[in-house]
């Protein structure tokens, strides 16, 4: 992660989808490589092979593009077969060590990784080399900064699989039509809602678990602070507890405590039970992934509740706004880079499982269902809806994690998540921030 601090990269929030596609490099440029074929020539590939995808948590978002990818393996390669395996969040870290570095159990030979921890599986041998292979899954076409993140020592090893702004979600029929302007009035609006809702059981009027450390950095990033830097001589610095990261870590213990209904979101769970809590009409601001909000809107059976609180007539979404009014706030930026497994038994087709995901087939299918791609020329197939504004206007202020080896075991060790649950409980924010900074940089500087 760059020192340069993200609120000095705002954007302003309004403008139209076209543009905000331009700006984050999302509309096909000249630089772009063109659609390359989806697969090589079946007749050089024996049968007989088990494929073996590793995805980790896939929504009904993904089926359409997992559908294709089905198809189009069978066609090309009859005689073998193509397998789904699903990972968790919390546990596919600890699942890839065992199988791709340490070569125990059943070794999947595509594999998915969150962004933040790519770099941990680049340079520790665990993904094959696919540099001579770049321009033939994309080249300039791929999403850059994935493509950064996906290299390590000059050596490409995992294309971008997709990219999600993080947005807020609501049902007017619960926080009306009116966005708030600035981060100080989303918090007072969501602190309104809850306290208005007394009438009921129970309601969060900002959706803020304890543990989901994704929604909670935003406060910390508007208010100066920042996760870690690396000094001039190498070393990181960490910064929860600067002025700034105190400032923001306050304002989200007050959410989590004043706007939350921790009935609801309870200081020691995660994020990951937020859509089904918002079709119970039990939330008046979500926050999460752009994708989400495509399950909200879609039928019960696929996860959804488009005939309540999802529903289209009432369906709300906008990008969380900055700390000044016209800005938009600095969030995570959200995502997947893909390798194939060093390790694999069949890494030739393996590689052409992964050439067919990077493909305009297989991305331009993503798009449609509200990722942004890995192809920077299958975004002209984003819908042209609130959703997919919003989640551009976010991405237009994404901020990565530290670009560390070590940061994976940062998050394996759920350091942010663990700190955060205290702060929600209502710990002592400067002693926890302490601890949380203390943490990591032992765990980022260690030799």
């Amino acid at each position: 992660m760059s020192s340069h601090h993200p609120t000095s990269r705002r954007r302003r929030a309004a403008f139209p989808l076209v543009a905000a596609l331009a700006a984050s490099g999302l509309v096909l440029s000249a630089c772009s490589s063109g659609k390359a074929d989806a697969g090589d020539d079946e007749s050089t590939f024996p049968t007989g092979q088990t494929i073996t995808v590793t995805l980790i948590a896939p929504s009904a978002a993904q089926a359409q593009a997992n559908d294709y990818l089905k198809a189009t393996f069978d066609e090309k390669f009859p005689g073998n077969k193509l397998v789904f395996k699903d990972e968790a969040w919390g546990t596919y870290q600890a699942d890839y060590a065992k199988e791709l570095i340490d070569g125990e159990g059943d070794i999947p030979d595509v594999v998915e990784m969150g962004n933040t921890q790519t770099p941990g599986f680049t340079a520790t041998g665990a993904l094959l080399d696919l540099t001579d292979k770049k321009d033939d899954l994309g080249g300039d076409d791929l999403l850059p900064g994935f493509v950064d993140i996906g290299s390590y020592d000059g050596r490409f090893y995992a294309p971008p699989y997709y990219s999600v702004g993080r947005v807020v979600m609501a049902s007017s029929a619960i926080a009306g039509q009116t966005v708030p302007q600035t981060l100080a009035d989303y918090v007072a609006t969501g602190e309104a809602l809850k306290s208005k809702s007394k009438s009921k059981d129970k309601l969060s009027g900002i959706y803020l678990p304890g543990k989901d450390w994704y929604d909670v950095m935003p406060f910390v990033w508007e208010n100066g602070g920042y996760i870690a830097k690396q000094e001039a001589d190498g070393s990181w610095k960490a910064g929860f507890s600067s002025s700034g990261g105190i400032v923001g870590l306050v304002q989200a213990q007050n959410v989590m405590r004043k706007a939350n209904d921790q009935k609801v979101g309870p200081a020691n769970k995660d994020e990951t039970k937020g859509a089904e809590i918002f079709c119970k009409g039990e939330i008046g601001y979500l926050a999460g992934p752009s994708s989400q909000g495509v399950v909200l809107q879609s039928s019960k059976k696929d996860g959804g509740c488009k005939d309540t609180f999802g529903s289209p007539d009432t369906f709300v979404a906008f990008a969380l706004p900055g700390k000044d009014k016209g800005t938009v706030a600095a969030t995570f930026a959200g995502g997947s880079n893909l390798g194939v497994a060093a390790k694999s038994k069949n890494p030739e087709l393996a590689y052409q499982v992964l050439k067919i995901m990077t493909s305009p087939g297989y991305q331009d299918l993503m798009a449609l269902n509200g990722f942004i791609p890995a192809r920077i020329s299958s975004s002209t197939n984003l819908p042209q809806d609130a959703l997919t504004l919003a989640g551009a206007q976010a991405a237009q202020n994404a901020v990565l994690t530290p670009a560390s080896p070590r940061w994976a075991t940062v998050e394996d060790k759920h350091y942010l998540q663990k700190a955060f649950a205290k702060i929600a409980a209502g710990g002592d924010v400067p002693t926890i921030a302490k601890k949380l900074d203390q943490e990591i940089e032992e765990t980022l500087n260690a030799k």
